[in-house]
């Protein structure tokens, strides 16, 4: 009976891994020691050397929209804390009636006025 090699993914970290065929139908994840059984086989054959490519790269694509996606994230995340910023607002005087504030700097006025006399 011939060897055969089987490339499977991990269900808990992603990764595609190149794994000799057991009886069992068993095998453990490298890089997260996840024990599991190969329910979905992506490729075959006879020869590792074969499946490497395809698993090489499954992998650099899988790591190339992770990375696309925390880029997003972070470039969601610093366009919200700059709308939050902008939203922000120290000057009330838009909310204020003029006529209030005309009898404030008045009563001011003459508050000033009473400390002079």
């Amino acid at each position: 009976m011939s060897t055969i090699f089987y490339a499977v993914q991990c269900c808990q970290c992603s990764t595609m891994q190149v794994k000799q065929r057991s009886k069992n139908n068993k095998w453990t994840c490298v890089v997260c020691n996840q024990k599991q059984s190969a329910r979905k086989v992506f490729a075959e054959s006879p020869m590792a050397r074969d499946l490497r490519p395809f698993v090489q790269s499954s992998n650099m694509s899988r790591q190339f929209t992770d990375e696309k996606q925390l880029h997003d994230l972070a470039l969601v995340s610093d366009v919200h804390e700059c709308n939050t910023q902008k939203r922000r607002r120290t000057d009330w005087t838009e909310y204020l009636d003029a006529e209030a504030d005309q009898r404030t700097e008045i009563k001011q006025e003459d508050d000033e006025r009473k400390w002079w006399f």
